[in-house]
């Protein structure tokens, strides 16, 4: 069975160390039932060995169902990290002179599904933003850290403009809430 490399440089170190434990158990769990069923011979068995086996398979659906489980919380621990990690952000100045913050945004499963989020944003994007304007680029490109001012400028140029997010000034005044 293969195992998860738990080291990552966003993750913090008490929440792999937590959920290590948890994730070798059920993948010892899976395994041994697994081993257990594999080695029943279902042509000679009798209704006992199978009801032996029907178990086994039980355990491991369980098992599976609990590895799953930590593997999704790694997974969503790690994603909700890197979104609030500063090395996120990468600044560089474009070829006017312009100042740009390009980051990461992954919706929350919340918001993912929506209708709302058009279908090339679901599983996120590459947002840069300067004063002026916000742009958009789906997908995230891997590796989009280590590019080249130039590489950024390239991608830039081709980002989809997005609108600037508003509050409405009644939403946010408490006494036009109460009337």
């Amino acid at each position: 069975m293969e195992t998860l490399d738990l080291t990552s440089r966003t993750m913090p170190a008490k929440t792999v160390e937590a959920l290590r434990p948890k994730l070798e158990q059920a993948q010892k769990a899976l395994e041994a039932a697994l081993d257990e069923a594999c080695d029943t011979d279902v042509e000679g068995a009798d209704s006992a060995e199978l009801m032996r086996l029907e178990e086994s398979l039980t355990e491991a659906r369980e098992a599976a169902r609990s590895t799953i489980a930590v593997l999704q919380r790694l997974h969503r621990e790690q994603q909700e990290s890197s979104e609030s990690d500063t090395e996120a952000h990468r600044f560089f100045v474009d070829d006017r002179g312009v100042l740009w913050d390009a980051f990461p945004v992954h919706p929350s499963r919340a918001t993912a599904g929506r209708s709302t989020l058009p279908p090339p944003y679901h599983e996120g994007w590459l947002a840069m933003q300067c004063a002026d304007e916000i742009r958009r680029v789906t997908p995230i490109p891997e590796r989009w850290r280590d590019l080249s001012r130039e590489e950024l400028c390239q991608l830039l140029e081709e980002a989809a403009s997005a609108p600037r997010r508003t509050r409405d000034a009644k939403s946010n005044n408490p006494e036009s809430r109460a009337s």
